[in-house]
């Protein structure tokens, strides 16, 4: 977990400059610049296993469709912001990053746990690189936690996240789950991010990191008090050089 240090959120992305996050372009960047690389899995209705931050294509693609609607060719087909690139498969990233860098998987999913999860751990234990699992949900963290024993699984923790459902947001509010999930680290909005709670996790000895830290003044607030920021926009010898 020493490796995490900076973490390149959804890759080395730029929307602005034609290299749109969670995108193979993002992460040949971030390899390039030996960064860490933070990534989102969900799963398309012919349970492919692809790398997308929403539920819904909208934003990224213009097409108002959920991507759990969608199957694998149909969500293929969509650009992503106008560019060349498209929604890649996970095992796609898995080829082009090689272990270069290390990965830290976002898991979302907030419906029955299990079947992306199986899928996830068998394509990991292929898989030959470094990497850590996170999710907002605590089930999924729970069975992470249950069938992957030697791998380092967090919890991510906000309460003004728009991407939580109301059952998440409630038990974001009841940190007493953490004695039953038992994450390794915690993954924390930096804007709740308070040395308090830094220091009673890691009391408890679970690691803390912030996100999304998007500027050299972001990283001075949290640098003293997490043990790894994930971080976008900034770009990062802005917040390495400090």
């Amino acid at each position: 977990m020493e490796d995490y240090r900076y973490i390149a959120h959804r890759g080395l992305f730029h929307n602005e400059q034609g290299i749109p996050e969670n995108s193979m372009l993002a992460f040949e960047r971030a390899v390039k610049a030996g960064l860490p690389i933070e990534l989102d899995v969900r799963m398309t209705r012919d349970r492919k296993l692809v790398v997308m931050h929403d539920g819904s294509c909208r934003r990224m693609t213009g097409e108002d469709f959920k991507v759990s609607a969608l199957l694998w060719r149909e969500l293929e087909r969509l650009p992503l912001l106008g560019t060349d690139q498209r929604t890649p498969l996970l095992s796609e990233v898995l080829r082009l990053v090689d272990g270069q860098v290390p990965l830290l998987i976002e898991v979302k999913n907030v419906s029955w746990i299990g079947y992306l999860e199986c899928k996830l751990r068998h394509m990991l234990l292929q898989y030959h690189g470094k990497y850590m699992i996170e999710s907002f949900h605590p089930g999924v963290v729970g069975w992470m936690k249950l069938h992957m024993k030697d791998v380092a699984v967090g919890q991510l923790v906000s309460m003004n996240s728009t991407s939580l459902n109301p059952i998440e947001k409630i038990v974001m509010q009841q940190q007493g789950f953490y004695r039953f999930t038992k994450p390794d680290f915690l993954a924390y909005d930096m804007r709740e991010l308070t040395p308090q709670l830094s220091r009673q996790m890691h009391k408890m000895g679970i690691k803390v990191y912030a996100w999304t830290v998007r500027s050299a003044r972001d990283y001075n607030r949290v640098k003293n008090i997490c043990d790894g920021v994930i971080f976008d926009t900034v770009e990062p010898k802005d917040i390495m050089a400090i």
